[in-house]
């Protein structure tokens, strides 16, 4: 966690019934004088949730790790992003926004943008539809991150196939873009 606090992460523990864990974390960020907030909660409890989700524009960079998600050297988690319990994350690994990995998924390639991903190693399973939802985006914006993620992964394209393919057709749309890069 004091990694994640100096690169001015703000940190979500999950915390739904004993909270001495989260309480010692939290004392420890505090004390350790960096701009983050450390922010102690239930994430089985919506309305938490979608006061949290409201509240990120405040907050800056959020993603959230959940019970010993554990994170090697060098790995770049970007906003909003989510690591189930015990996930593991490879070196260098990049976790895209708004990705999502399942409890106790192995980690080894990068995570792209808004994808669902679990299993051992882990696998992309789909689109993060509910943290879609929660961003309420357009229409044209869900509908194009669902087409690219079919392009990608469901169509048998070789990958540079797929990104040109992806790129001529949905160039207009910036979520796409997010994907892709």
């Amino acid at each position: 966690c004091l990694e994640l606090a100096e690169l001015n992460f703000n940190i979500l523990i999950h915390a739904n019934t004993d909270k001495t864990g989260a309480k010692e974390t939290k004392t420890l960020v505090d004390d350790y004088k960096v701009g983050s907030r450390v922010i102690i909660g239930d994430l089985t409890d919506q309305t938490f949730v979608n006061d949290l989700v409201n509240e990120a524009s405040e907050l800056g960079i959020l993603s959230v790790l959940v019970n010993n998600a554990s994170l090697a050297g060098c790995v770049k988690i970007e906003k909003g992003a989510i690591l189930g319990g015990f996930s593991l994350v490879h070196q260098f690994c990049k976790v895209g926004q708004y990705s999502f990995s399942a409890m106790g998924s192995s980690v080894g390639k990068d995570i792209p943008a808004f994808v669902r991903v679990s299993g051992s190693p882990a696998f992309p399973r789909g689109l993060n539809t509910t943290g879609i939802q929660r961003l309420n985006l357009r229409k044209e914006a869900s509908d194009g991150l669902k087409e690219a993620y079919k392009i990608l992964y469901l169509r048998n394209f070789k990958l540079k196939d797929a990104i040109d393919e992806i790129s001529k057709n949905l160039k207009e749309i910036s979520e796409v873009q997010i994907l892709l890069n």
